[in-house]
């Protein structure tokens, strides 16, 4: 699916809470969830493909870290997902909260590539 496409659903997505919204708030809550689905789903089948694309080159190269990279990659999708349903509730010092616990959990999550990298640049020092 092109950008143009998920532009296009994002506005009769935005038009759709704006008409139906205003007279029935259930619709146009139902309307915008089915905006927030239809604009997921490409992006996360796309993901799909990158993925494997990735894997396939971290096997050929012998990555050791691959698996904490794909994990650090969810929860930052996570973390920015559920942020911004958060902030655009009003909820700003909980989004802030949520923000600093997924970045550390990120950091404690890379401590082995970290590890890795630090004896990486030992040897080429020694």
């Amino acid at each position: 699916m092109n950008v143009f496409s998920l532009i296009g659903i994002a506005l009769i997505a935005f038009a759709a809470i704006e008409i139906l919204g205003k007279e029935q708030q259930r619709i146009g809550l139902l309307a915008g969830a089915a905006g927030v689905i239809c604009l997921f789903v490409p992006g996360v089948l796309s993901l799909v493909g990158l993925m494997d694309e990735f894997k396939e080159l971290m096997t050929r190269f012998e990555f050791f870290g691959g698996d904490l990279l794909f994990r650090s990659f969810g929860i930052g999708l996570c973390c920015e997902v559920t942020g911004s349903i958060l902030r655009d509730a009003g909820r700003q010092g909980l989004a802030n909260a949520l923000d600093f616990s997924c970045k550390a959990a990120i950091l404690l999550l890379c401590v082995p590539l970290w590890k890795q990298l630090f004896s990486l640049v030992q040897e080429l020092i020694s």
